[in-house]
């Protein structure tokens, strides 16, 4: 995993992850050694990349069970050992709340963000008691946008606005481009455009400094996502294209997947419903094969406003009524609202 962790970050990330799945077994056999006798040494270098990997390549399971074989292994130590104030001891809490903090960011992902938010906060609570502050960051933000799909907005800002002053006063850059970012979404869906547009366009600034793709991707298709919600077409198209390009370089296919439902929003407000059906049938195909059904609902959504403004009402009713079950069963309240109020707008009609 530390040979290949630096492909897994910029233009080698397709390589990286193709190498590391080949490897994956031997990987899994050193992981569950150094789970089984806390070897800390062995541990903590690995979970930033196989995080990334199981993120990028879908496989949420997999990483969840590295994350849970691990917190087991580093638990029964740590009840074993006498010393509770050796350095060794420290230590092993500082990856229990690492581990904590990479589960958290998978359920957000598996889109259970109530599973995600207990361990994004015991993540903040172990940090803090043993002064890691980068993981304290972390679990700070993966709290928040667990809080963000909730529709919790006041404590979504409290815990962003956490996440970030850590990031900030530790210099860790990638954590504040993506707080950044998380606090852009927080505005947009509130339709505060203006300083959504200022939070994304500060963390793309972070993320080109840092050479980091992945975040500057996510960014450029947020930037594009607004420009089209205040009528700046062309500057959507090109912000959008640059996205979906750097996705597939990287090979982020639910990132890609993701932003083909933006392309085919785009094209429905511009009235290019054939292009709008092909973009969000791509989307569909892809955020369906790697199970994010939560993302999957976002593109039937869309699909469905296609529909109404064909005419195609029975055909559009589909598309929200299962977009509506996939919400229910992910308790994501801001968007089953909405779509209920579009179902309740054709139904009356039909």
């Amino acid at each position: 995993v530390a040979e290949l962790q630096p492909l897994l970050g910029g233009d080698d990330t397709r390589q990286g992850i193709a190498l590391l799945q080949e490897a994956l077994d031997n990987v899994r056999a050193g992981w569950q050694w150094a789970a089984a006798t806390c070897a800390v040494d062995s541990l903590q270098p690995c979970i930033s990349p196989l995080l990334r990997f199981f993120v990028l390549t879908g496989q949420t399971e997999e990483g969840r069970y590295f994350a849970d074989s691990a917190l087991r292994g580093v638990a029964a130590w740590l009840a074993a050992t006498p010393d509770k104030r050796s350095p060794t001891q420290l230590r092993a809490q500082r990856l229990q709340a690492d581990l904590h903090a990479m589960r958290a960011r998978l359920f957000y992902r598996q889109a259970r963000y109530a599973a995600g938010i207990d361990d994004a906060a015991m993540s903040f609570r172990m940090a803090a008691d043993s002064g890691a502050q980068q993981t304290a960051a972390l679990a700070a933000l993966y709290w928040g946008i667990c809080l963000l799909n909730l529709g919790n907005y006041a404590e979504t800002e409290a815990k962003l606005t956490v996440a970030l002053t850590h990031a900030q006063a530790g210099a860790f850059r990638k954590i504040e481009s993506d707080a950044l970012r998380a606090l852009g979404i927080l505005a947009d869906q509130q339709q505060e455009w203006a300083t959504a547009r200022r939070y994304y366009e500060a963390s793309l600034a972070i993320s080109r400094e840092n050479d980091d793709l992945r975040g500057t991707s996510a960014s450029l298709g947020n930037v594009g996502n607004i420009c089209r919600q205040q009528g700046d077409f062309a500057a959507a198209r090109q912000f959008l294209a640059q996205s979906l390009a750097l996705h597939r370089q990287i090979g982020d296919r639910s990132s890609e997947g993701r932003t083909l439902t933006l392309l085919g929003e785009l094209s429905t407000d511009l009235e290019e419903y054939p292009q709008a059906e092909r973009y969000l049938g791509e989307a569909l195909e892809i955020l369906r094969g790697l199970g994010e059904e939560h993302y999957a609902a976002d593109a039937l959504v869309a699909l469905g406003k296609v529909y109404r403004e064909q005419g195609r009402h029975e055909w559009a009713v589909a598309c929200w009524q299962e977009a509506e079950e996939i919400y229910v069963a992910t308790n994501e309240a801001p968007f089953l609202a909405e779509v209920r109020a579009y179902l309740r707008t054709l139904t009356n009609d039909l």
